[in-house]
């Protein structure tokens, strides 16, 4: 049996019982065909796994899908195996125990490419909350054979390794707040997605307790709310309860209602719960917000890009600059690059800003613009650093290609002069000098 999200779901020899806790008087019943050995719940569906399937249902007994794919045999999974979402199911590979395959849960079908780990997988759990315009993607714990926690991105398998010597850990239920018992203490991260936003934050969001009370060898039955129950080696069941403010403050961010967001941080005055704000601020677009919280937490640097981004006319390069600022470059290129028109200068002078000159290079090349842009602040560069150029292809380009500091400025205003009136604003060139001033604050990155 199981029970949660509003529903009691029984299994006998032959059927299946699914109670609302609102009427437990007429169940939905069906037939199974085999002995249920797990059943998972969900917000939205459930999950059987019998030694020959694992089927998802919806609350009304209706079946929905049959997760497969190659090598799948269910006789050895377990509840630490697998785990059930809104709209996948993660499944630990038992042919290959370091890949985890995520299927949908509506076609039962592999979502792309498996989730490659550098070590046999012994737990995953998948977060509950859905995915919304302003999350992030699915996320995915894994525990390994090392004892270390690692969290992934389901949809691109990007991954950060949260914490070592791990015993377990879990999702809440209604929240994005992740614990976990390691090493004798308590840890609870009330924004883990962070990792993927600010990973400088993360570390700021982490409350440590001491876990004496749980011994070895415990396991956390259920996260839910403020409340954490674990179970000890001995069976005994013990409860720790945690700050209740995390939870509140991503209902808050999931509703776009931040001026309520606002008032909870500044009543609670905890710079986890502000940096909880911006990240989930910058996830949403709304610079204002992380604005206010990077400044509360005195995160000055951080400050000072907001700003910068705030000033850009155009939403295309805004959100370029937004990706960089998760340390995504090549999604950062691929935003201004496919923006109508392209946004060569600032795809180029981003790299530039990054020191990938071979590829600034490449898409002048293939553009047939801003060469003599790429060869300017090349020589700027080199000149910095008192360094002679040693790249053929630099080379070669510098003998046939002229440039000039006027030209090189007159071709960016004249781009980004173009740039601001698409988008009804004006832009106002840097004084002319003997070679142009780095604009605003692109290079604090």
């Amino acid at each position: 049996m199981a029970l949660g999200y509003g529903y009691l779901v029984v299994s006998t020899t032959t059927q299946c019982f699914v109670y609302s806790v609102s009427n437990f008087n007429t169940p939905y019943i069906f037939d199974s065909p085999e002995t249920v050995s797990l059943i998972e719940l969900a917000e939205k569906f459930f999950l059987v796994l019998t030694p020959s399937a694992i089927t998802v249902y919806s609350y009304d007994g209706r079946k929905v899908s049959q997760p497969r794919f190659h090598g799948l045999r269910t006789e050895s999974l377990s509840a630490s195996s697998l785990s059930l979402a809104a709209d996948c199911v993660a499944v630990i590979d038992p042919s290959d125990r370091k890949q985890v395959r995520c299927c949908d849960v509506l076609t039962g079908k592999p979502m792309g490419n498996p989730i490659a780990h550098k070590a046999e997988v012994v737990y995953v759990a998948l977060n509950q909350t859905p995915v919304t315009s302003g999350s992030v993607e699915r996320q995915l714990i894994v525990i390994d054979r090392n004892a270390e926690l690692f969290l992934y991105l389901v949809s691109t398998g990007k991954s950060y390794k949260l914490h070592t010597q791990v015993d377990t850990a879990a999702w809440n239920a209604t929240s994005e707040s992740l614990c976990a018992i390691a090493d004798g203490r308590l840890l609870v991260w009330c924004y883990p997605a962070i990792a993927f936003t600010d990973r400088d934050l993360l570390p700021r969001t982490l409350t440590t307790k001491d876990g004496a009370e749980f011994g070895k060898l415990s396991t956390i039955v259920s996260f839910n709310a403020s409340r954490i129950t674990v179970r000890r080696a001995d069976g005994a069941v013990v409860s720790a309860a945690v700050a209740p403010y995390a939870a509140l403050l991503y209902t808050f961010g999931a509703a776009a209602r931040w001026d309520e967001s606002m008032r909870l941080c500044r009543f609670v005055e905890d710079e986890g719960c502000w940096c909880m704000l911006a990240a989930m601020a910058i996830n949403a677009r709304n610079l204002d917000v992380a604005e206010i919280a990077l400044a509360a937490v005195e995160e000055v640097d951080k400050l000072q890009y907001v700003l910068y981004m705030k000033k850009i006319p155009c939403p295309e390069a805004q959100s370029a600059e937004l990706a960089l600022y998760k340390r995504r470059p090549d999604d950062a290129e691929r935003i201004l690059l496919q923006a109508t028109p392209p946004l060569l200068y600032r795809a180029i002078k981003m790299n530039i800003r990054l020191f990938r000159w071979d590829r600034a290079l490449e898409i002048a090349v293939k553009h047939r613009s801003h060469v003599d842009t790429v060869l300017a602040y090349r020589a700027k560069h080199l000149e910095a650093f008192k360094k002679t150029e040693t790249d053929e292809r630099f080379k070669q380009l510098a003998s046939s290609v002229q440039w000039s500091w006027d030209e090189v400025k007159a071709k960016k205003d004249l781009e980004k002069r173009e740039e601001a009136a698409r988008h009804g604003k004006s832009y106002e060139p840097s004084s002319s000098s003997s070679a142009p001033r780095d604009e605003g604050k692109d290079d604090h990155k």
